[in-house]
């Protein structure tokens, strides 16, 4: 009889509606990289599970370790109610948090009475020796990136953790989950598999929790690794019609993306896909490339273009160019791809000047592709960017503990949400108002596609809100659009089965993305 092996339980608290409830890629990665002849791996997901809770703490029963990955949001408030209820019951078993939001609250999180080790960063080989030190009794001492308590409650600091080849780690264990019953609805698909194929971001944009997460360190599975596991998901999925690419960044290294199309093509899993990628890189691809990816199925690029200000660019080290947008743009107009294009608009200096350079970018590049789809964030600062202490300096406040992230400040925080001092009223009315005059003047059935198949009550009268959100579009009256919102609300009011669009050219529907309400 073989040696015991020892239960280590993941979890991925709920972030969003089950319908919009992605593979729950960090704990897969985690779980791929642990030995199986000495740990017997549970994954439990909370999106799906009914009582994320209970399913939690029957999962934990006998359990070694558990292990929290979680997000700044909601994700994060439903990661410390499950902590909680885990502790009570389990109150022995240590508790092992990592991702975005411990990464970037690494001190908050660890002084939490719910958090033993905090990994900061790329955690796969980190959580394994944390594993291996806890299932031998021990402190995880001396791995680079991990934070832990000692046996006194005091704190201490992990040193800082270079990035490791993720090719080197185990595959995930894609068996435990069905992938068909994470597909997703985005735009260039009603039954999207996501895929991620890529951890960090080698660019230094100051505003970015991502660079900062990974140390500016970027790693990525080959291609052939991409296809192959990509193959096996659609294989178990055959109902899926798309591909999501969740990267940060796919195009970091164009032979990558290269040999990539070129095995989705040849494996015969090319198939509609969305990824996100930088303005300055697509610019610069050579048209051979466009093509390629064009042939492999790839309709969108979310592109981070975040200021029209040169000013703000040039602050915020994003290292393109209002020309190379340009280039960009006629680009995607050429091999019929459509650009989802992110601002973080708001910035302390002149917040007013900002968001008016960036709309007018807007109404520019939508002449070039008119397809082009805006996505209009508020400036969000984090603790982990260099711009942080300045946000501060200009009246931002800031959170002490991790329960803080619980109240209704914070919990929405990165939701579009107008948090900063800085931003007046009338400036955010000024991108809302643009958004509901876009989000209407170009109200085709691409963005209904949720909603394909479902009678419309009161067609004329949607014709008419069209009309009168293109002639402001038109004569560039953007500002105080009430009539507009005044048809829209009688429109919404008459299909309240599409009322989950709702300006949905701009408010990131596109790539499958709703709050859901207070969850677990």
């Amino acid at each position: 009889m073989g040696a015991r092996r020892h239960r280590v339980v993941l979890f991925h608290p709920r972030v969003s509606r089950p319908e919009f409830h992605r593979l729950p890629w960090p704990i897969l990665q985690l779980g791929g990289n642990l030995d199986p002849t000495k740990y017997e791996v549970v994954l439990v997901d909370g999106g799906k599970a009914p009582d994320p809770i209970r399913a939690l703490n029957d999962a934990a029963e006998g359990a070694a370790v558990v292990g929290i990955s979680c997000f700044t949001g909601n994700q994060t408030v439903n990661a410390i109610k499950a902590a909680r209820a885990l502790r009570r019951r389990h109150p022995l078993v240590p508790l092992v948090w990592g991702g975005a939001h411990p990464s970037m609250y690494v001190e908050e999180t660890l002084a939490d009475a719910n958090v033993d080790v905090v990994i900061k960063g790329q955690g796969e080989w980190a959580f394994a020796q944390v594993c291996d030190a806890l299932v031998r009794g021990s402190e995880p001492a001396g791995i680079p990136g991990v934070s832990y308590k000692t046996g006194r409650g005091e704190p201490v600091y992990g040193a800082r953790a270079k990035m490791r080849d993720q090719n080197a780690f185990g595959r995930p264990p894609f068996e435990q989950l069905d992938p068909s019953q994470y597909l997703v609805h985005i735009l260039v698909g009603g039954k999207a598999l996501t895929y991620h194929s890529s951890t960090g971001c080698p660019f230094a944009c100051q505003f970015c929790t991502v660079n900062f997460e990974f140390e500016f360190g970027w790693t990525g599975y080959s291609a052939e690794r991409c296809v192959d596991e990509l193959s096996y998901l659609l294989k178990r999925a055959p109902e899926a019609d798309s591909i999501e690419f969740a990267d940060s960044n796919l195009i970091v290294h164009p032979k990558r993306t290269t040999e990539l199309c070129q095995g989705m093509i040849e494996a015969g899993i090319a198939k509609p896909w969305i990824a996100f990628g930088r303005p300055d890189q697509l610019a610069k691809m050579p048209r051979e490339v466009w093509k390629l990816m064009a042939e492999s199925g790839c309709k969108r690029f979310f592109v981070g273009l975040e200021s029209g200000d040169p000013t703000v660019l040039e602050k915020i080290k994003k290292e393109h160019s209002n020309e190379q947008v340009y280039v960009m743009a006629e680009r995607m107009a050429e091999f019929g791809i459509t650009p989802d294009l992110s601002f973080t608009l708001g910035y302390p200096e002149d917040p007013e000047r900002d968001v008016r350079m960036s709309l007018e970018l807007c109404k520019d590049l939508k002449r070039i592709v008119p397809s082009a789809v805006f996505v209009l964030n508020t400036y969000t600062p984090y603790a982990s960017t260099p711009l942080y202490e300045e946000a501060i300096a200009n009246g931002l406040g800031g959170t002490s503990s991790l329960s803080d992230w619980e109240s209704e400040q914070w919990r929405d925080f990165g939701f579009r949400k107008n948090v900063t001092p800085w931003m007046t009223e009338d400036i955010d009315r000024m991108i809302r108002d643009f958004e509901i005059v876009a989000g209407t003047a170009f109200f085709l059935e691409e963005d209904l596609h949720r909603h394909r198949g479902v009678a419309q009550k009161g067609r004329p009268l949607r014709d008419a809100m069209i009309r009168l959100a293109r002639r402001r579009w038109r004569d560039g009256r953007e500002r105080r659009p009430f009539d507009v919102k005044a048809v829209r609300r009688l429109f919404f009011f008459m299909n309240p089965r599409m009322k989950d669009t709702g300006p949905s050219l701009v408010d990131g529907h596109q790539a499958g993305v709703a709050k859901e309400a207070p969850a677990l």
